[in-house]
């Protein structure tokens, strides 16, 4: 197997509760990502039939589970109507089951944001943005869970959704543009009704007129120190709308966490940083995800990594 692709991302994996569930032990996960020859956006187009040998290779070097991306468009072209690419989910079935009979666990990463497929609606990014502005396409998403849930049953021990995969909202957030512009985006993504339920009177206070004037409460410049309430924002939906639907329809449902903090700033200067650890526990599921790659911290002229220094 070729070391770069087999070691491209890590899951190493924090045990935050004591307990392990039924699918797992409380042991640490020591996973790759694994899309055999091709790309996780074009994997399951590509020729899978060196899984099994793939995946003997990979529980040699020493990794106790495997990440397989899935990818909401491929799996789920049409949102409405809505309709399934049934080839995918027979390889995702073929795939998982051969993983399980190397002796690793199976986790999937589901709702990856891209993928090549053909024909499907609101491709990528505006898939994920109008997921995350309304509960319209909520019903879709959680039919796509349930079918994988369906296809992978006996032979999956967990699911996750990545913080990457939603990103795109929060760089959507910063291209208000007009006044009027920026209020209309915050109704759009959902920020609006959100601050309307959340309870911070200096909040209130401080954007009522704009409120009053515009009719929504708009999106904090990023070079404010009140964009941390958009980070806020962003946890809170990872937290409290998307992971029980996740738990809802998929066994021991987990997160990626972003570890990194955010620099909040006070026009160009640093006053802060944003810690994500609202989303570093969760309910559904003894593990949270977080990821590492070879790259990172390298010169990145070449190097390769073997297994035992990336388990090390």
């Amino acid at each position: 197997m070729n070391i770069v692709r087999s070691l491209l991302i890590v899951i190493a994996a924090i045990s935050l509760v004591s307990a392990p569930s039924e699918a797992v032990s409380s042991e640490y996960l020591k996973a790759v990502t694994y899309f055999g020859s091709a790309w996780p956006a074009n994997y399951w187009n590509s020729n899978i039939s060196r899984a099994k040998s793939d995946f003997a290779e990979i529980r040699a070097d020493g990794f106790n589970s495997v990440v397989l991306v899935v990818p909401w468009g491929e799996f789920q072209p049409g949102v409405d109507p809505i309709r399934y690419n049934e080839d995918a989910y027979q390889r995702l079935t073929k795939v998982c089951q051969a993983a399980k009979r190397e002796g690793l666990n199976v986790f999937m990463r589901v709702s990856y944001l891209w993928d090549m497929y053909p024909g499907r609606q609101l491709p990528n990014t505006e898939r994920i943005n109008a997921l995350f502005g309304s509960d319209t396409l909520m019903p879709a998403w959680q039919q796509y869970l349930k079918r994988i849930g369906a296809s992978t049953k006996g032979c999956a021990s967990g699911s996750f959704i990545s913080w990457e995969d939603f990103w795109p909202v929060i760089e959507l957030s910063t291209r208000g543009g007009t006044e009027i512009e920026g209020a209309a985006l915050s109704r759009q993504i959902g920020f609006d009704a959100w601050v309307k339920r959340r309870v911070d009177q200096d909040y209130f206070s401080k954007y009522a007129a704009t409120q009053k004037r515009l009719g929504a409460y708009p999106i904090p410049n990023r070079n404010s120190p009140d964009f941390r309430v958009v980070y806020e924002w962003f946890d809170d939906q990872l937290t409290k709308r998307f992971m029980p639907a996740l738990a809802k329809n998929l066994a021991n449902a987990s997160i990626e966490a972003r570890v990194d903090d955010d620099p909040i700033y006070d026009g160009e200067k640093l006053v802060g940083r944003y810690s994500h650890k609202q989303t570093y526990k969760v309910q559904s599921s003894p593990y949270v995800m977080a990821y590492w790659a070879p790259a990172m911290g390298a010169q990145n002229h070449g190097e390769l990594e073997s297994a035992k220094t990336a388990l090390d």
